[in-house]
Parts: structure tokens; sequence; C-alpha cells
């Protein structure tokens, strides 16, 4: 089975309610990685920077954030269903413009929020993928 960076068959169409459990899942996906980078920031990472941790912290925060692009990109996502263009590629490359835009508007880094907006596409991406079956296979 393969997994199309741009084109889907065209015409998939899923319930809001599944819509709305993908969304909750990639909203919340990026605290456990978070977690898990402070707690290996905690063992490995002891310099002044902190990297891991810095990295985590902004993950689990992410949530607070996120729901601004998810709010945006669920309908697009809708869309793209329905017109076939529901490839990884097409969902990161809106999910990065989204992040970017809620970059901007926050006044925030890049290099702090568009990890966390990649993190949640590519969730996003992978639940529809799951809820549709092969149907996002060209």
């Amino acid at each position: 089975m393969s997994w199309p960076a741009l084109r889907t068959r065209p015409g998939l169409r899923l319930s809001w309610p599944r819509l709305a459990l993908a969304a909750g899942v990639a909203w919340a996906a990026p605290v456990p990685l978070g977690a898990l980078l402070i707690g290996l920031g905690a063992l490995i990472d002891r310099g002044p920077d902190a990297a891991l941790q810095v990295t985590g912290f902004f993950l689990v925060a992410s949530v607070y954030l996120s729901w601004s692009g998810l709010i945006a990109g669920v309908p697009l996502s809708v869309l793209a269903l329905r017109h076939g263009w529901s490839g990884w590629a097409v969902a990161l490359a809106a999910g990065a413009t989204l992040g970017g835009l809620a970059t901007a508007l926050s006044g925030l880094e890049a290099s702090i929020t568009l990890p966390g907006a990649l993190v949640i596409t590519a969730a996003y991406w992978l639940m529809l993928r799951r809820m549709t079956g092969p149907a996002l296979a060209r």
C-alpha cells in the first residue's frame, strides 16, 4: 500500500465526530513526546542550553496554541479529502503554513512553534489515514 505525497482518491468524506477524534488525538500527541524529551534531557542534557528539555517543554505547552491551527486545519482537510489532495506532503505543507501563521500572530519564534505544528499535522494525517484505510492510497 502506498503513502502518496500529493494526490489521493477524491470524494472521501468523514463524519464530524471522526474528524473531531482525529483532531483531539493530534492536539494531545505532542504532550507525551514532549514529556519524553524533558525526561531524556534531565538524564543526558546537562548543558546550559538544555535543548532537549526546552524542546520538550514547548511540545507540552503547544496544546495552548495548537487548537487555533486545528480550527483552521480541519475544514481544510475536509476540502482536501473531497478533492483528492490529502497526501502527506500536502498535509505537512498546510500544517507548516498554519504553524507559520500562528507564529506570526503569537509573536513566538518559528523554531519553537513549527516543530509542534509538524508533529500535530503528522498525527492528524496518520489518524485520517487510519480512519480511511486504503482510501488515502492512490
